[in-house]
This record gives C-alpha cells, sequence and structure tokens, in this order.
C-alpha cells in the first residue's frame, strides 16, 4: 500500500475528528445558564450577524430588527438551559 501526502493528510483529518468527537462525552443540555452569559452571547451572535450578514435588512427594516433584537435581549432575566435559549 502505498502511502501519499493526500492519504496521510484524510487519516489525520479522520483522527482528528474523532479526537474531538469523543471528548465531547460530558455534554450537558441541561445545564442552566446565568442570565449574563446568556446576554454575552446573544449580544456576540447579534454582533456577528449585523457584522457579517450580506443582507440582514432585506426583507425586515434595520429598526424592526433592532426592536426585535432588543425585545429579546430583555426577556432573557432568569436562568435557562441551553435547549430553551
Amino acid at each position: 500500500m502505498k502511502f501519499n501526502k493526500r492519504r496521510i493528510l484524510f487519516y489525520l483529518v479522520i483522527l482528528i475528528a474523532c479526537d474531538l468527537s469523543a471528548q465531547t462525552g460530558n455534554y450537558n443540555p441541561e445545564c442552566l445558564y446565568a442570565s449574563d452569559q446568556i446576554k454575552d452571547d446573544f449580544t456576540f451572535f447579534r454582533s456577528k450577524l449585523e457584522r457579517m450578514h450580506p443582507n440582514l435588512y432585506q426583507y425586515t427594516p434595520k429598526d424592526k430588527m433592532d426592536f426585535y433584537f432588543d425585545s429579546l435581549y430583555n426577556t432573557l432575566t432568569v436562568p435557562i438551559t441551553e435547549r430553551e435559549f
């Protein structure tokens, strides 16, 4: 069996993917997150969406989107699970 660079790279990627998937064994979707953590995640999501989306306001004007974002942000007042978020 002859090994070339592509084959070695392929096996290396598979090995890394298997290793990363094995590390997710202690994931708990019912873990509660504080409202401050959730708000930080939401703010990060919103900023990325506003900076990276090619046409975020194509169907909904910016003022309405801001209203929706702000109203959702204001509901994040109690600890919630990842699924609820």
